[in-house]
């Protein structure tokens, strides 16, 4: 039995169910777990309940009107479901624009800044090096940013700066928070990135060795940590 789009069709405008409809009837397709079905079901009404409630008619979804869209969807997200929706938002958004009911705005022309320069080398390495799927990659990435905002702020320093401190401070104020964080892969994420770092030669050590391999993924280990960078 196909499955039955379910949770965005009270909140669909009619011009739009069409393309909500196919885009997850593809999914399912594809053999989606109920789960990733749900995530993404999630996500696709969140974004048409904001048209809905902006009255937006066909032809309207442009420009800075779609990035309004996305972004007051995204404000309903819980923390520790972002990750996964922001993928799946991301997704039905080019589903849109690949169908032309949608346009993105056009860049603006701007030199990149050494955070964007360093993202695009990582995509790369993830990709080219590491033949991550896409989905992988956007959450790679995602840490990177994080982290270093984080070490940094808004911008980029010497990532020789960077010590196993950094890396206790983030991962505890990552993992530690009073909302439950269902994910645990954030050892996983940094590690791939220091290495990363190590192996293009931004970094004179490798940090990824600052990173134990936990067996019981709930927990981050400080301790641990500032003892392996010590080595």
């Amino acid at each position: 039995m196909p499955w039955k789009v379910k949770k965005p069709a009270d909140v669909l405008p009619d011009w739009l169910r069409p393309y909500c409809t196919l885009f997850l009837q593809k999914l399912a397709d594809q053999g989606y777990a109920p789960a990733t079905m749900r995530t993404y079901a999630g996500a696709t009404a969140l974004f048409c309940q904001e048209v809905a409630r902006r009255g937006l008619g066909h032809g309207q979804l442009v420009g800075q009107t779609l990035s309004k869209v996305r972004a007051a969807a995204l404000k309903g997200i819980y923390p520790n479901q972002y990750n996964k929706k922001i993928y799946c938002l991301e997704r039905f958004i080019d589903a849109l624009v690949e169908a032309s009911v949608a346009e993105r705005p056009k860049p603006t022309k701007k030199v990149p800044t050494a955070l964007e320069r360093l993202q695009a080398e990582y995509e790369v390495y993830l990709r080219e090096q590491r033949g991550l799927t896409e989905a992988t990659i956007y959450h790679c990435v995602r840490f990177l940013d994080r982290f270093m905002t984080f070490r940094f702020g808004e911008k980029l320093g010497n990532l020789n700066d960077i010590t196993p401190a950094d890396i206790v401070e983030f991962l505890c104020d990552v993992m530690g928070r009073k909302i439950s964080y269902r994910d645990k892969t954030p050892p996983t994420h940094l590690r791939s990135l220091f290495r990363f770092l190590f192996w293009s030669g931004k970094t004179k050590r490798d940090l990824a060795s600052s990173l134990p391999r936990v067996g019981d993924r709930t927990r981050v280990a400080p301790a641990a940590i500032i003892e392996a960078g010590r080595d």
